[in-house]
């Protein structure tokens, strides 16, 4: 259900490549809570607070790495990319910049709902069945 986070739920989102820069990713994660958002970032916020911009990097790649179940990197075809390493704290910070934002906006921050997938079938099936049957009490002949 959108809007609610349950215990031990995972939700997976997409990321749309960005040519020349990052292919697309697909991430699969357990949502944070608020408070254990606020629990999980205080070592962080006191890293800001510090001035320490690397040991904040460090502390976000830490929570997200702890959050992230997999992540699935996917060619123009589809297809997804092979031998890409998990995504462990280590990896994500040496992911690109713009992709870096991406995730923490998506996993940690948790005010980006991601990309619609273009190879996910089943939820286009869901998004058309969706749009149809909010559209079935709008007909003329109501």
């Amino acid at each position: 259900m959108l809007g609610f986070i349950d215990d031990g739920q995972t939700i997976t989102r997409f990321i749309a490549a960005k040519p020349r820069m990052h292919h697309a990713v697909r991430l699969t994660f357990r949502p944070v809570p608020t408070n254990d958002h606020n629990a999980e970032s205080a070592k962080a916020i006191r890293c800001l607070e510090r001035g320490d911009k690397e040991g904040f990097d460090k502390e976000v790649f830490d929570i997200i790495g702890n959050r992230l179940i997999s992540w699935e990197f996917i060619e123009a075809s589809g297809k997804p990319v092979p031998r890409v390493p998990g995504p462990t704290p280590e990896v994500i910070a040496k992911t690109v910049r713009p992709l870096q934002n991406r995730i923490v906006d998506i996993v940690y921050a948790q005010n980006d709902g991601g990309d619609e997938d273009p190879f996910d079938t089943e939820a286009e099936s869901t998004s058309a069945k969706s749009k149809s049957e909010a559209n079935l009490g709008n007909s003329k002949g109501d």
